[in-house]
């Protein structure tokens, strides 16, 4: 079998395959049906795009040949999409609401050779005109209800094309591997038609690499990620300062209050219990967060940060924040709560680090496989960096501001 997780993933059904392959048992997507969310893994995903895949190539799909798909999203559009991809063919996107004569028109001007059609009412469509359109090889439906007394023999349910592509890949199993490793990043994989106001519908075509070009630059956009982690960090800071300044300090961090107790304005009998409190409320902050979104609750980050500049600049991010803290206390809880959030939000940007500034928060996002994570190997080298940055920041603020 190819080893496809070594090779340059140049092509959006190489890096599709090396991700069911990487995250077999981790959640892909979610249908509801009659009320209950059915949970699909990207194995599941991965399965049924390879049967799919299968099943076209035992009906005789080659390299380039177009596939339309006539339905609303649903997962079975999903699954056919991908096979259709990963075993070369092209896709071609139907609306839903054209009319017989627009189908006719995409299906021959596309050459189509198999029609996937949601429900009844596309496929009435598809053999309303399917007569006109020579190239046409096999109808496959999704979804069969009202068609159970149904029978043609150009036409197929999906689940009898998943039953022709298990077939298939018993006898030929490294045919889907094998098709994925031949894609190079010109090649077609989708059409898009206009909407044919001003003509006739002209077919746009979209390679590999200008689909890959979207996905990497309008799905994994790190500046709106960053924005939306700061935004909501600044915030949450300030609010979580201003209401607990007066019961606890709102220290919400351990090097923080240890700098506090060198200070001599936390007694050492409360330092540990605050570390302790600390470091359990990140843990259930973390485990809370991810059962929001519906991920794993815990679970080991796989996001390397490490390197020598991304150490020194939580020194940097730490020393500051203590600083800040120190500088402010005079002027009130608002203000500290003002300085912590706007500093905490700014040190996102000017630290290579992401500013964690915060041991508590180190070891809980080792707890979270998203943009935020840390692995495990890294977090002690950031509480390390954040001690410096702390001891440096003790020294210096009992020149400046420790009377």
């Amino acid at each position: 079998m190819t080893n496809l997780e070594t090779d340059n993933l140049d092509t959006i059904s190489k890096r599709f395959w090396a991700r069911v392959k990487k995250d077999s048992e981790k959640l892909a997507f979610r249908e509801k049906d009659f009320g209950i969310w059915n949970e699909y893994t990207w194995g599941d995903y991965g399965d049924r795009a390879r049967l799919v895949g299968h099943g076209l190539k035992a009906l005789g799909l080659e390299r380039g040949d177009v596939c339309s798909i006539a339905s609303e999203v649903n997962k079975e559009w999903l699954f056919a999409d991908l096979g259709i991809i990963g075993m070369g063919g092209v896709t071609n996107g139907v609306y839903p609401t054209d009319a017989p004569n627009q189908v006719e028109y995409l299906v021959t001007d596309s050459g189509t050779k198999f029609y996937f059609a949601e429900d009844e009412e596309q496929l009435d469509k598809i053999l309303e005109v399917r007569e006109n359109t020579p190239t046409l090889r096999k109808i496959i439906i999704f979804d069969m209800e009202g068609l159970r007394n149904f029978s043609d023999t150009q036409c197929i349910s999906f689940e009898e094309l998943l039953e022709i592509g298990q077939k298939h890949y018993e006898v030929n199993d490294c045919v889907w591997e094998e098709e994925i490793q031949k894609a190079t990043p010109d090649d077609l994989m989708i059409l898009t038609y206009t909407s044919g106001t001003t003509g006739p519908p002209k077919g746009a075509m979209i390679s590999q690499s200008n689909m890959l070009f979207m996905a990497e630059n309008l799905t994994d956009d790190y500046a709106v990620m960053l924005i939306a982690n700061t935004l909501a960090t600044g915030a949450g800071l300030f609010v979580l300062i201003t209401v607990f300044a007066d019961v606890s300090g709102a220290h919400f961090n351990p090097f923080v209050s240890f700098v506090m107790y060198l200070a001599g304005k936390l007694k050492r009998k409360l330092l540990f219990n605050y570390i302790a409190a600390q470091i359990i409320g990140c843990l259930t902050g973390v485990g809370l967060a991810n059962f929001f979104f519906e991920l794993p609750i815990y679970e080991l980050s796989q996001k390397s940060r490490d390197g020598i500049y991304i150490f020194t600049a939580e020194i940097v991010a730490t020393f500051g924040l203590i600083l800040v803290i120190f500088g402010s206390l005079k002027s009130g809880k608002l203000v500290v709560a003002s300085c912590v959030g706007l500093y905490i939000t700014a040190g996102y940007w000017f630290t290579s680090s992401t500013s964690f500034a915060n041991p508590a928060v180190a070891i809980a996002r080792t707890f979270t496989d998203t943009f935020t994570g840390i692995n495990y190997l890294n977090t002690p080298f950031y509480i390390i960096a954040e001690l410096l940055g702390a001891i440096f920041a003790f020294y210096v603020i009992k020149k400046i501001f420790i009377k």
